[in-house]
């Protein structure tokens, strides 16, 4: 895939105006966004650059433009696997918790055509919006032992990083600072507090600033959504009969109470969601868990090219679920080993994490990271590169995979943003 070729790594290519292009439009509204993006990226180059005499092997009488097409397919679905893992095995359980992912997600039973997988507003309009209360006032930048570094001693206002590509041509290094310090710092908790870098000055560095936590109930209410109380009973949940119900925190459901002049029915369902009390073992309340969990599940199971559909079992697919963000990480920045996870090496859940205004994290805190998958020798077995039914007879022979740790079990402690 396309990319600009830095001083500091490759990034991803960029318009006449220097700002970044992705798949996503959004990709520049911060920093965290263009990680991932980059990341990725940069994964499927390094894995389209290791398959290339494996695939110009197997397909000897294809030309220079087939050549490239199918390198592209191969890259992608190797990644795109390794994208749904992550999602489904590593993220979703860290947020939720495994005794809620057991009970909505469930383990896959296979592509089911009956399903409609489109995306349900509740879940688009409200449900999956609750990362923006987790999000932090400052983006740390930290080194490899989570210590502020020169340049940035007091990390970086989230509110000067909106649609700023060069903090990313202009700092060495901004990529690794910027994971080492999502890595090892605390995200928010998923509540109805947010902070003032979006809440107050959302993109005030090329517009007039907006507040994004109203832009999400007035997004609800422009396209009609159900209130919180009509929502929950319509997912088989008990309405609340009063604003006492709402939570445990009787200031917060009194100022509520007044909020919505009296009636538990006027509720907006963004508000609700973050509101509610987690459920034990997560991070999110009750009828915000149901909803985004039976929404993964309908895209896992209406969908054709789930990984576990095409990808048969074989070395191919012991890759795919041995891989983690860490893995994804290490293989694709100048971070040989992010040094500030705990035992589990779970990029999602650090039990040695800390406040991003807390103190920094000493040296004896840390902990040895579980094995991980090699990205660097991997090759291709048998399977349908263009989905059309026929199986392409190629080959993978990949290094032996350490598979021994187990993937996220469940909240185990804080998460990151």
């Amino acid at each position: 895939m396309r990319v600009t070729d830095t001083e500091f790594g490759d990034l991803l290519p960029m318009d006449d105006a220097g700002f970044f292009l992705a798949g996503d439009v959004r990709v520049n509204e911060q920093p965290g966004l263009v990680m991932l993006h980059t990341i990725f990226v940069r994964l499927h180059n390094h894995i389209a650059a290791n398959i290339a005499g494996d695939v110009a092997a197997n397909n000897p009488e294809s030309d220079a433009a087939e050549m490239d097409e199918l390198l592209y397919q191969h890259a992608k679905l190797v990644v795109a696997a390794i994208i749904q893992k992550i999602t489904f095995d590593d993220w979703l359980p860290a947020i939720f918790g495994a005794d809620a992912v057991n009970e909505y997600l469930g383990e896959y039973g296979g592509y089911d055509s009956s399903l409609n997988g489109a995306v349900c507003n509740i879940f688009s309009s409200a449900a999956m919006r609750f990362g923006h209360s987790m999000l932090p006032q400052r983006l740390p930048i930290r080194d490899a032992d989570c210590n502020p570094v020169e340049g940035w001693p007091e990390d970086l206002e989230m509110r000067d990083s909106f649609f700023m590509p060069a903090l990313w041509t202009e700092n060495e290094e901004f990529m690794e600072l910027l994971l080492n310090g999502f890595s090892c710092t605390l995200s928010n908790e998923v509540d109805v507090a947010a902070t003032d870098s979006v809440r107050n000055f959302l993109f005030e560095s090329v517009q007039d600033p907006l507040d994004l936590m109203a832009l999400n109930i007035q997004r609800g209410r422009d396209h009609g959504l159900s209130d919180y109380n009509t929502v929950r009973a319509e997912l088989g949940l008990d309405a609340l009969t009063s604003f006492d119900e709402l939570s445990s925190d009787s200031e917060l459901n009194q100022l509520f109470n007044v909020l919505y002049r009296y009636d538990i029915g006027n509720i907006d369902l963004f508000l609700g969601l973050l509101a509610e009390d987690h459920v034990q073992g997560g991070s999110a309340g009750q009828l915000l868990t149901k909803i985004v969990l039976l929404q993964f599940k309908r895209l896992r199971d209406s969908d054709r090219f789930w990984y576990q559909s095409y990808i048969e079992q074989g070395p191919l697919r012991d890759f795919v679920e041995a891989t983690t963000l860490k893995d994804v990480v290490e293989a694709t920045t100048n971070i040989q080993e992010l040094q500030t996870l705990d035992a589990d090496g779970d990029l999602f859940q650090n039990e040695n994490a800390i406040s991003i205004f807390g103190p920094t994290l000493s040296p004896s805190t840390q902990s040895p990271v579980a094995a991980e998958p090699d990205l660097d020798g991997i090759d291709i077995q048998q399977h349908d590169v263009d989905n059309d039914g026929i199986t392409d007879v190629i080959t993978l022979n990949i290094g032996e995979i350490d598979d021994d740790s187990e993937s996220s079990s469940g909240y185990k402690g804080p998460h990151y943003y």
